[in-house]
């Protein structure tokens, strides 16, 4: 308990509390994706005609990883900028 005539005001030493450090102002998160890395060629559905001279030919690409047929290997670079 305190004094009689100790100061009991907030900011008095006898009432003084240690501090937190603030949060920071800012975050920055950077980040990359890769789909495929090694660029291993997926052909995709061969052709099943059997009159045509592409007959058990792939004239595609499949990518299992996205639904863009037209690449192979994807890059995906992320940045997130939080305050």
């Amino acid at each position: 308990s305190p004094k009689p005539g100790a100061p009991t005001q907030p900011g008095s030493p006898a009432s003084a509390k240690p501090s937190r450090l603030p949060d920071p102002a800012f975050q920055l998160e950077f980040g990359i994706e890769v789909d495929n890395i090694f660029n291993t060629v997926n052909p995709g559905i061969p052709v099943g005609v059997l009159s045509s001279p592409l007959f058990g030919r792939s004239l595609s690409l499949t990518n299992f990883y996205t639904q863009n047929n037209a690449s192979n290997r994807t890059h995906m670079f992320h940045a997130k900028f939080a305050f």
